[in-house]
């Protein structure tokens, strides 16, 4: 047994080592991902596509069975997908998600609604005109509602932040529930290669920060947490992020956000 799969199975920590001192190129370590599946397709594609075309026909013949039936095969058709996206097969993949998009299994959809948002070959409009009509259908009830916000929150494309400006705009996105306010926080603090790195992501971050904190400072917390490379960066990124968590301090009250207000002081002396 690889040391991999001993990793997987018996949760060895050690077995698969690790770069941490690596671990805030957030973009590089995207860009090395996508050049791992580039060459996983270009040396097995074949098997690959064999595989997806297999776990799509099961997946069709598993409509309106329980959640657990597919419960395994699930995730193993989005990573044959992932695969599959990287090695161009984006025309016939969109069709698929469309497929996706009717599944009675809810994270066949939730996982068909953040890739064709995703999608750069599928049109602006019909992006909306998908986006919408799911938005209608899952918005109606709190637990598709939440789903919704969770998959916008956790796209990752260049229009991400319009996606998630839009969203907590709408009338459905409640920021005094937690469960809404905090599933936006976590999904885009999560994503640093775009919250941090970029001057865009940047901007939602300060205004997600300031939203979110007047009103629930707990939730607001995920967005500290991404900051949590902060030394690891040269000067100059340092020091951007540096003047942003200070802009971020001084938008705050510091009686009413007391909470948020000593972590940012915390964390400013930390690179002082």
């Amino acid at each position: 047994m690889s040391p991999a799969t001993r990793a997987l199975f018996l949760n060895v920590h050690e077995a698969i080592p690790s770069r941490g001192d690596l671990g805030h190129h957030y973009q590089a370590i995207a860009d090395a991902r996508e050049i791992i599946l580039t060459a996983v397709y270009t040396k097995h594609g074949q098997v690959i596509e064999t595989m997806y075309n297999d776990l799509l026909e099961l997946s069709k013949k598993k409509q309106n069975k329980p959640q657990i039936d597919g419960l395994m095969e699930r995730p193993l058709l989005y990573v044959l997908y992932s695969v599959l996206a990287i090695g161009g097969k984006l025309d016939r993949l969109e069709n698929d998600l469309q497929q996706l998009l009717t599944s009675t299994a809810m994270s066949d959809r939730y996982f068909a609604l953040r890739s064709i948002l995703e999608l750069k070959t599928v049109a602006v409009e019909k992006k909306k005109q998908i986006q919408n009509d799911i938005k209608e259908e899952w918005s109606s009830h709190p637990i598709g509602c939440e789903q919704y916000i969770q998959c916008i929150a956790n796209c990752d494309c260049n229009e991400t932040t319009t996606y998630i400006r839009e969203l907590v705009n709408e009338d459905f996105f409640n920021m005094n529930l937690a469960g809404h306010a905090r599933t936006v926080a976590r999904g885009w603090s999560a994503n640093r290669k775009r919250c941090l790195m970029t001057d865009a992501g940047l901007e939602l971050t300060k205004e997600l920060f300031h939203q979110i904190g007047q009103i629930n400072q707990m939730s607001a917390y995920s967005f500290l947490s991404s900051f949590g490379d902060l030394r690891k960066f040269e000067d100059s990124v340092q020091q951007k992020l540096v003047e942003t968590l200070e802009e971020m301090k001084s938008n705050l009250d510091p009686d009413k956000q007391q909470s948020l207000t000593n972590q940012l002081i915390i964390l400013l002396k930390k690179t002082a």
